[in-house]
Protein backbone atom coordinates (compact mmCIF):
# COMPACT_ATOMS: atom_id res chain seq x y z
CA UNK A 1 0.00 0.00 0.00
CA UNK A 2 2.80 2.15 0.74
CA UNK A 3 4.65 1.76 -2.03
CA UNK A 4 1.14 2.10 -4.38
CA UNK A 5 0.67 5.64 -2.48
CA UNK A 6 4.49 6.24 -2.99
CA UNK A 7 4.20 5.35 -7.15
CA UNK A 8 1.13 7.60 -7.13
CA UNK A 9 2.84 10.63 -5.46
CA UNK A 10 5.76 10.45 -7.52
CA UNK A 11 3.69 10.41 -10.98
CA UNK A 12 1.12 13.27 -9.61
CA UNK A 13 4.62 15.59 -9.09
CA UNK A 14 5.98 14.51 -12.02
CA UNK A 15 3.00 15.34 -14.42
CA UNK A 16 1.82 18.64 -12.66
CA UNK A 17 5.85 19.27 -12.91
CA UNK A 18 5.72 18.88 -16.46
CA UNK A 19 2.82 20.59 -17.08
CA UNK A 20 3.51 23.67 -15.06
CA UNK A 21 6.92 23.90 -17.37
CA UNK A 22 4.47 24.00 -20.25
CA UNK A 23 2.48 26.89 -18.32
CA UNK A 24 5.84 28.66 -18.06
CA UNK A 25 7.05 28.43 -21.26
CA UNK A 26 3.10 29.65 -22.69
CA UNK A 27 3.40 32.12 -20.89
CA UNK A 28 6.62 33.56 -21.85
CA UNK A 29 6.44 32.78 -25.46
CA UNK A 30 3.04 33.31 -26.20
CA UNK A 31 1.72 29.55 -26.26
CA UNK A 32 2.85 28.33 -29.59
CA UNK A 33 5.96 28.11 -31.65
CA UNK A 34 4.01 30.49 -34.57
CA UNK A 35 3.93 33.01 -31.89
CA UNK A 36 7.13 31.88 -30.22
CA UNK A 37 8.40 32.76 -34.10
CA UNK A 38 6.52 36.24 -34.05
CA UNK A 39 8.25 37.09 -31.10
CA UNK A 40 11.69 36.59 -32.28
CA UNK A 41 10.92 38.57 -35.43
CA UNK A 42 9.93 41.06 -33.56
CA UNK A 43 13.29 41.15 -31.72
CA UNK A 44 14.92 41.03 -34.86
CA UNK A 45 13.35 43.71 -36.64
CA UNK A 46 13.78 46.33 -33.07
CA UNK A 47 17.42 45.21 -33.96
CA UNK A 48 17.04 46.46 -37.60
CA UNK A 49 14.87 49.53 -36.34
CA UNK A 50 18.03 50.97 -34.17
CA UNK A 51 20.67 50.27 -36.64
CA UNK A 52 18.31 52.10 -39.35
CA UNK A 53 18.26 54.98 -36.65
CA UNK A 54 21.70 55.13 -35.70
CA UNK A 55 22.58 55.16 -39.69
CA UNK A 56 20.13 58.25 -40.15
CA UNK A 57 21.63 59.84 -37.28
CA UNK A 58 24.97 59.49 -39.17
CA UNK A 59 23.81 60.94 -42.34
CA UNK A 60 22.14 63.73 -40.93
CA UNK A 61 25.30 64.49 -38.94
CA UNK A 62 27.63 64.56 -41.71
CA UNK A 63 24.75 66.62 -43.76
CA UNK A 64 25.12 69.49 -41.07
CA UNK A 65 29.20 69.62 -41.68
CA UNK A 66 28.92 69.81 -45.10
CA UNK A 67 26.40 72.56 -44.34
CA UNK A 68 28.96 74.02 -41.89
CA UNK A 69 31.56 73.85 -44.60
CA UNK A 70 29.40 75.35 -47.41
CA UNK A 71 28.98 78.18 -44.99
CA UNK A 72 32.30 78.64 -44.33
CA UNK A 73 33.55 78.37 -48.08
CA UNK A 74 31.16 81.01 -48.54
CA UNK A 75 32.09 83.36 -46.65
CA UNK A 76 36.15 82.76 -47.38
CA UNK A 77 34.66 83.44 -51.21
CA UNK A 78 32.90 87.00 -49.71
CA UNK A 79 35.97 87.50 -48.12
CA UNK A 80 38.29 87.17 -51.36
CA UNK A 81 35.78 89.27 -53.25
CA UNK A 82 35.79 91.95 -51.24
CA UNK A 83 39.66 92.33 -51.11
CA UNK A 84 39.19 91.85 -54.52
CA UNK A 85 37.07 95.10 -54.20
CA UNK A 86 39.18 96.64 -52.26
CA UNK A 87 42.31 96.14 -54.71
CA UNK A 88 40.58 97.47 -57.84
CA UNK A 89 39.80 100.35 -55.95
CA UNK A 90 35.92 100.03 -55.48
CA UNK A 91 33.84 100.41 -52.52
CA UNK A 92 33.23 97.12 -50.43
CA UNK A 93 29.85 96.11 -51.54
CA UNK A 94 28.24 95.61 -48.04
CA UNK A 95 29.15 99.33 -47.24
CA UNK A 96 26.36 102.30 -47.34
CA UNK A 97 27.34 105.34 -45.99
CA UNK A 98 25.83 106.34 -42.71
CA UNK A 99 23.71 109.36 -43.30
CA UNK A 100 25.46 112.74 -42.48
CA UNK A 101 24.07 115.19 -39.41
CA UNK A 102 21.97 117.53 -40.16
CA UNK A 103 23.64 120.00 -37.52
CA UNK A 104 20.84 122.64 -36.35
CA UNK A 105 22.37 126.36 -35.62
CA UNK A 106 22.35 125.33 -31.98
CA UNK A 107 24.32 122.02 -32.77
CA UNK A 108 27.91 121.78 -32.26
CA UNK A 109 30.34 119.76 -35.07
CA UNK A 110 32.48 117.85 -32.91
CA UNK A 111 34.38 116.56 -35.79
CA UNK A 112 35.43 118.86 -37.79
CA UNK A 113 36.80 116.55 -39.97
CA UNK A 114 37.80 118.84 -43.22
CA UNK A 115 40.20 121.07 -41.07
CA UNK A 116 41.33 118.46 -39.10
CA UNK A 117 41.90 115.21 -41.69
CA UNK A 118 41.63 112.77 -38.51
CA UNK A 119 43.51 109.25 -38.65
CA UNK A 120 40.86 105.85 -38.31
CA UNK A 121 42.76 105.54 -34.66
CA UNK A 122 42.33 108.47 -33.64
CA UNK A 123 38.48 109.27 -34.47
CA UNK A 124 38.29 105.18 -32.94
CA UNK A 125 39.91 106.27 -29.32
CA UNK A 126 38.29 109.95 -28.85
CA UNK A 127 34.81 108.11 -29.86
CA UNK A 128 35.29 105.55 -27.45
CA UNK A 129 36.29 108.03 -24.54
CA UNK A 130 33.46 110.17 -24.94
CA UNK A 131 31.27 106.95 -25.13
CA UNK A 132 32.50 105.86 -21.65
CA UNK A 133 32.14 108.95 -20.86
CA UNK A 134 28.51 109.48 -21.92
CA UNK A 135 29.02 112.33 -24.28
CA UNK A 136 26.84 110.38 -26.73
CA UNK A 137 26.75 113.45 -29.27
CA UNK A 138 30.43 114.09 -29.58
CA UNK A 139 30.55 109.96 -29.35
CA UNK A 140 28.09 109.64 -32.31
CA UNK A 141 29.74 112.35 -34.54
CA UNK A 142 33.13 110.52 -34.29
CA UNK A 143 31.57 106.64 -34.66
CA UNK A 144 29.65 108.13 -38.09
CA UNK A 145 32.96 109.84 -39.66
CA UNK A 146 35.27 107.18 -38.69
CA UNK A 147 32.76 104.33 -40.41
CA UNK A 148 32.26 106.93 -43.06
CA UNK A 149 36.15 107.42 -43.69
CA UNK A 150 37.32 104.27 -43.25
CA UNK A 151 35.14 101.81 -43.89
CA UNK A 152 37.38 98.83 -44.40
CA UNK A 153 38.95 99.76 -41.14
CA UNK A 154 40.11 96.69 -38.78
CA UNK A 155 38.30 98.91 -36.00
CA UNK A 156 35.12 98.54 -37.73
CA UNK A 157 34.12 95.07 -35.25
CA UNK A 158 30.12 94.23 -34.55
CA UNK A 159 30.77 95.78 -30.62
CA UNK A 160 32.38 98.73 -32.61
CA UNK A 161 29.45 99.19 -34.25
CA UNK A 162 26.65 98.70 -32.18
CA UNK A 163 28.24 101.19 -29.56
CA UNK A 164 27.51 103.63 -32.66
CA UNK A 165 24.09 102.97 -33.16
CA UNK A 166 23.09 103.03 -29.23
CA UNK A 167 25.22 105.86 -29.16
CA UNK A 168 23.48 107.79 -31.83
CA UNK A 169 20.50 106.29 -30.42
CA UNK A 170 21.16 108.03 -26.77
CA UNK A 171 21.54 111.63 -28.29
CA UNK A 172 17.22 111.26 -28.58
CA UNK A 173 17.52 112.75 -32.31
CA UNK A 174 20.37 110.61 -34.39
CA UNK A 175 18.13 107.58 -35.08
CA UNK A 176 18.11 107.51 -38.64
CA UNK A 177 22.08 106.73 -38.48
CA UNK A 178 21.55 104.49 -35.64
CA UNK A 179 19.48 102.83 -38.02
CA UNK A 180 22.27 102.80 -40.44
CA UNK A 181 25.14 101.75 -38.43
CA UNK A 182 22.76 98.40 -37.23
CA UNK A 183 22.00 97.82 -41.13
CA UNK A 184 25.76 97.75 -41.64
CA UNK A 185 26.37 95.57 -38.56
CA UNK A 186 23.72 93.23 -39.53
CA UNK A 187 24.96 93.25 -43.32
CA UNK A 188 28.33 92.46 -42.58
CA UNK A 189 27.54 90.21 -39.24
CA UNK A 190 24.40 88.54 -40.00
CA UNK A 191 25.42 85.36 -37.38
CA UNK A 192 26.19 88.51 -34.75
CA UNK A 193 26.14 87.58 -31.32
CA UNK A 194 24.64 91.13 -30.93
CA UNK A 195 21.67 90.36 -33.82
CA UNK A 196 19.28 90.97 -31.36
CA UNK A 197 20.18 93.79 -29.80
CA UNK A 198 20.62 94.88 -33.29
CA UNK A 199 17.47 94.39 -34.03
CA UNK A 200 15.98 96.01 -30.99
CA UNK A 201 17.67 98.98 -31.69
CA UNK A 202 16.93 99.10 -34.91
CA UNK A 203 13.21 98.45 -34.17
CA UNK A 204 13.09 101.06 -31.69
CA UNK A 205 14.99 103.57 -34.00
CA UNK A 206 11.97 103.14 -36.20
CA UNK A 207 9.81 103.68 -33.25
CA UNK A 208 10.99 107.13 -32.57
CA UNK A 209 11.23 107.55 -36.17
CA UNK A 210 7.32 107.61 -36.36
CA UNK A 211 8.50 104.72 -39.40
CA UNK A 212 5.70 101.77 -37.28
CA UNK A 213 5.32 99.80 -40.30
CA UNK A 214 9.09 98.61 -39.84
CA UNK A 215 8.81 98.81 -36.32
CA UNK A 216 5.87 96.25 -36.06
CA UNK A 217 7.41 94.09 -38.85
CA UNK A 218 11.08 93.99 -35.74
CA UNK A 219 7.78 93.03 -33.46
CA UNK A 220 6.22 90.22 -35.10
CA UNK A 221 10.15 88.69 -35.76
CA UNK A 222 10.68 88.59 -32.04
CA UNK A 223 7.24 87.42 -31.75
CA UNK A 224 7.35 84.81 -33.28
CA UNK A 225 11.17 83.63 -32.84
CA UNK A 226 12.05 85.10 -29.83
CA UNK A 227 9.44 85.61 -27.27
CA UNK A 228 11.59 84.11 -24.26
CA UNK A 229 14.33 87.07 -24.93
CA UNK A 230 14.45 90.18 -22.99
CA UNK A 231 14.18 92.07 -25.67
CA UNK A 232 10.92 91.20 -26.92
CA UNK A 233 9.67 92.38 -23.55
CA UNK A 234 11.13 95.62 -24.39
CA UNK A 235 9.78 95.77 -27.52
CA UNK A 236 6.31 94.57 -26.32
CA UNK A 237 5.66 97.67 -24.36
CA UNK A 238 6.57 99.68 -26.68
CA UNK A 239 3.83 98.24 -29.22
CA UNK A 240 1.22 98.37 -26.29
CA UNK A 241 1.95 102.31 -26.46
CA UNK A 242 1.14 102.66 -29.90
CA UNK A 243 -1.97 100.35 -29.43
CA UNK A 244 -3.08 102.65 -26.67
CA UNK A 245 -2.25 105.64 -28.83
CA UNK A 246 -4.70 104.45 -31.89
CA UNK A 247 -7.39 103.64 -29.01
CA UNK A 248 -7.19 107.57 -27.63
CA UNK A 249 -7.70 108.57 -31.37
Amino acid sequence: MKAFLFVWLATFFTYFSYKGYNLDRSVFFGGSDREERYYYKSLLFAKENNELKAKLSRMVHQVQKLKSKNHYLALKLQEKNDRDDQDSGRMIASFTPVREFNLSPEEKDHVQYDIYKWGEYKLYTIANREYNLKNYDKASQFYVELINQYPDSDYLSESMLLKSAYACYRTGKYYKQAINVLDLLLRRYPHSKHYKKAKLWRGLSYFHTGDFGEFHATVEEFRVKYRNAKEWEILRRYYEKIIVRSQKL
